[in-house]
């Protein structure tokens, strides 16, 4: 039954029916893929990953396709989708679009650029789409689309890898390229969606981050963006999303002048200057990252702590070397080091060999290096303090993680020591790849 024939619902204003549209659109129980090249290949990625609704293929040019009947036009299909993927030029985009609105269909993503960031006849194109997209939800247009790592109703043109994670992270990104890469990460974030937004003609970032600060489990928002159309929006969404507990973590273009031009011919977006995104980020509590490793790296570490208060650190390593750098990387992150006092000093001594140095960060020096007890004994030490996490800086050797191993002692070692202190640990390494999946 088409939704535009459910009686029940005209009472609905339009902000609950796009709200709602957007739950279908996100997690849909029926999907139509509608175009040629590309949207052939995300209905075969959607039919790969074993969605359990149904799939509908659009196409007037091929009458079955991989031995599965399509259909001529949306018009034919025997349901309104709630998520229909949408791969043609600006004109019949929007036909199909308003057919899909006439029909009671959930929602839609535009894949076709040519829209506004091609200029203004683009732009008045652009409006023409979201007119005729009514309360519908709409991504993009000149977007990739999206991936639902949850139930696999993706609406996505390329295979994309699985998880099995629980799902506490969601990635909402103005690139389709940049969400392609994100996507393909083998960084063991545990993802439950990954959005391609494209132009926002019609759903906006804030939608989206109020959307996945609601969903239960949900622990942070990661975002690649060129520009906000929106900020009041922003702002207050971002105030909620902080106000629930669920991190928002921003990597950010177009700071120089040249990015921010290729940002507005890119997705339409104002990139505007470095010292008011900061100021507003600060204002919200969204947390600001430079690179894509720190996008994903965060997002995994709000996902594995959530948004737990504390600030100050205690650093452990087998070298100096890594002493120094995790102290200057201390420095910059603004992160406190409570130092040992004389009894925690006294105790450490006893500890670490006669030429040993006591201090935050600790180095337990390479006589330790593998001996879980000694480190634990230290850790219980020093973590008795002011520290909120204990850290150890370690590159492990290849995959050694096998029971026994060094490296997998000396981090079950400080675990022990954490756990008993009731404080959080981690381990960090110099280079990412250091770091066993």
């Amino acid at each position: 039954m088409d939704i535009a024939a459910d009686a029940s619902m005209p009472h609905e204003d339009a902000h609950e029916r796009r709200r709602r549209n957007l739950e279908r659109l996100l997690d849909p129980k029926s999907i139509a893929f509608v175009g040629g090249t590309r949207a052939i290949s995300a209905w075969r990625v959607t039919r790969r990953k074993g969605f359990a609704g149904p799939l509908y293929m659009v196409n007037p040019l091929q009458p079955e396709i991989d031995g599965i009947a399509t259909y001529a036009s949306v018009s034919d299909l025997p349901e309104a989708p709630d998520a229909t993927y949408v791969a043609l030029d600006p004109a019949k985009t929007i036909a199909a679009t308003a057919t899909l609105a006439a029909r009671g269909a959930g929602g839609v993503v535009a894949f076709g650029a040519g829209f506004s960031e091609v200029g203004e006849e683009g732009a008045r194109l652009e409006q023409e789409l979201a007119r005729k997209a009514g309360d519908m939800a709409l991504i993009g247009p000149n977007c990739y689309g999206l991936i639902n790592h949850v139930t696999q109703g993706s609406l996505w043109p390329i295979d994309y890898p699985a998880q099995d994670l629980p799902p506490r992270v969601a990635i909402i990104s103005q690139s389709g390229n940049v969400a392609i890469n994100l996507a393909q990460n083998r960084r063991s974030v545990p993802l439950t969606h990954v959005v391609s937004l494209g132009n926002q003609a019609g759903i906006q970032v804030h939608d989206l981050i109020d959307h996945f600060a609601a969903r239960p489990g949900m622990r942070a928002i990661g975002l690649y963006l060129d520009g906000l159309k929106d900020i009041p929006r922003f702002h207050d969404a971002a105030l909620r999303a902080l106000r629930a507990g669920v991190a928002v973590v921003v990597l950010k273009a177009g700071e120089s002048e040249v990015s921010a031009g290729i940002a507005m011919s890119h997705t339409n977006s104002l990139a505007g200057s470095r010292e008011l995104y900061e100021a507003l980020f600060d204002r919200v509590g969204v947390t600001w990252v430079r690179t894509i490793p720190d996008l994903l790296e965060t997002l995994k570490v709000f996902a594995t702590w959530n948004m737990a208060p504390g600030d100050r650190v205690a650093f452990f390593s087998c070298s100096g070397g890594e002493s120094s750098m995790a102290a200057d990387f201390a420095d910059a992150a603004r992160l406190k080091m409570v130092q040992p006092d004389e009894a925690q000093t006294r105790a450490l001594k006893q500890i670490l060999p006669p030429y040993g140095f006591v201090s935050n960060p600790l180095d337990l020096t390479t006589a330790l290096f593998g001996k879980g007890p000694e480190l634990s004994a230290a850790a219980e030490v020093l973590m008795r303090g002011a520290s909120d996490i204990g850290v150890l800086v370690m590159d492990f050797a290849g995959e050694d993680v096998e029971p026994g191993s060094a490296n997998l002692t000396m981090a079950e070692g400080l675990a022990r020591a954490c756990k008993a202190a009731g404080k959080r640990a981690a381990v960090a390494s110099m280079k990412p790849e250091s770091i066993p999946v």
